[in-house]
């Protein structure tokens, strides 16, 4: 497993023995499905030439007032020689990750008498198990949008 930054960011790069262009086809393909072909719950859009983002088409987790999508999949397509090299950076949303580090600060806060949540000092203890669940949750949907990006390009 690649590691993983305070973000929760992961990169990783991987070399394809094809030319650069059947890659962008490859790719090209993906992000040209229609939004109602369910043959793959994998979406995209071009960022630059040679640069695309991902993200799952639907999802179960929706962020309340947000059109945020839970976990992205940016990569970068780099022509060498005959070959391509494609350089991903795997991320979840930023409001999962200000959520993990806030229910962090609450925990803090309420270890030492600072709290302002209000009721019995056992919600506090509730808060580790919640900040583990989130941490699940967006393993789980970062992972998931690798996956399925690994399988549709033949990539391992």
């Amino acid at each position: 497993m690649n590691k993983m930054d305070i973000f929760f960011n992961r990169r990783h790069t991987y070399r394809v023995n094809l030319p650069f262009e059947d890659v962008r086809e490859n790719i090209q393909s993906i992000i040209t499905k229609k939004w109602y072909d369910f043959s793959e719950n994998i979406s995209g859009r071009m960022i630059r030439d040679g640069e695309y983002i991902f993200y799952r088409k639907w999802t179960l987790i929706y962020i309340y007032g947000s059109w945020d999508m839970p976990a992205y999949l940016k990569i970068k397509l780099i022509e060498e020689n005959n070959r391509t090299r494609i350089e991903t950076v795997l991320r979840p949303s930023l409001i999962l990750v200000i959520a993990f580090y806030f229910i962090i600060a609450l925990f803090f806060f309420a270890l030492t008498g600072h709290s302002f949540i209000e009721g019995p000092s056992c919600n506090t203890c509730f808060l580790p198990v919640f900040d583990l669940v989130l941490f699940g949750i967006m393993i789980v949907v970062t992972l998931g949008l690798k996956n399925k990006f690994e399988r549709i390009m033949h990539l391992q």
